[in-house]
């Protein structure tokens, strides 16, 4: 975990420390176990470890319709309930792949198989947040914090980017940062790859638009088994604080 600002607090388990702008903390897998969760007094960056880890998913993204892509393998959805009981009914297109039960507080994890290339819904009585990751032979890939789908997204395609629909007919329009733009519809559940892939930095940054709500990702950037999901323009900042060593970055900017 590390602060943007001076003085920010960062409270978890037996740990309750003050750090400075840019200064780093670690906490223990034992810290801050399944389920668990740590309080900051201020804005911080914070990070996994592990391959397939991602940032911790914060309470602001709660939502009762969670989007969640599969660009490939089986799938593994990490859901909480972090204010009261939930229902959640995990659903591609018109089937459900599941149900499961929330108590308040409570986080549980289940195994799909989201159909390659598509995306399910998460739909719940109660705002849920849910962590996605794939698993082949063991192998953990596209380790994400799940978005609640909005009609306008922002991101960059340090890999592969692949984009999906909650609802039928859904039109998305992509401007990509070289020039060129394209359009496409999609049925609830399905998605498509989009154009101006690269790899570790060096594709092309993306603005999505639609007449549905849509979710999408960047994932197989060729160092390690994240995914990057689109945010749309209420989540951009404008200072940052990176956790961890990275070897790239790759920014999108809402306007030229």
């Amino acid at each position: 975990v590390a602060a943007l600002d001076d003085g920010t607090r960062v409270a978890a388990g037996s740990v309750d420390v003050v750090l400075a702008g840019g200064e780093v903390t670690r906490l223990a897998a034992a810290t801050v176990p399944f389920g668990g969760s740590f309080a900051v007094g201020g804005p911080v960056g914070a990070a996994g470890t592990a391959e397939g880890a991602d940032a911790p998913a914060p309470l602001a993204l709660a939502a009762a319709t969670l989007l969640a892509t599969s660009p490939r393998y089986l799938d593994r959805l990490c859901v909480a309930s972090p204010f009261r009981a939930a229902s959640v009914d995990v659903r591609s297109g018109t089937a459900s792949l599941a149900t499961m039960s929330l108590g308040v507080g409570e986080t549980r994890c289940l195994d799909v198989d989201i159909p390659d290339g598509g995306a399910a819904a998460l739909v719940a009585d109660a705002p849920i947040l849910a962590f996605h990751t794939g698993t082949n032979a063991g192998t953990v890939y596209d380790g994400y914090v799940v978005p609640a789908p909005a009609l306008e997204l922002f991101g960059g395609c340090a890999g592969t980017c692949l984009v999906t629909a909650l609802e039928d007919g859904t039109t998305v329009d992509a401007w990509l940062s070289d020039g060129t733009s394209t359009r496409v519809t999609l049925a609830a559940g399905a998605g498509t790859t989009l154009p101006g892939n690269g790899t570790q930095g060096s594709g092309t940054t993306v603005h999505l638009t639609a007449n549905h709500p849509i979710a999408a990702i960047s994932y197989g950037d060729g160092d390690g088994g994240e995914s990057v999901p689109f945010l749309p323009p209420w989540l951009l900042g404008e200072r940052f604080v990176v956790p961890l060593g990275a070897q790239y970055a790759m920014i999108a900017a809402e306007r030229p």
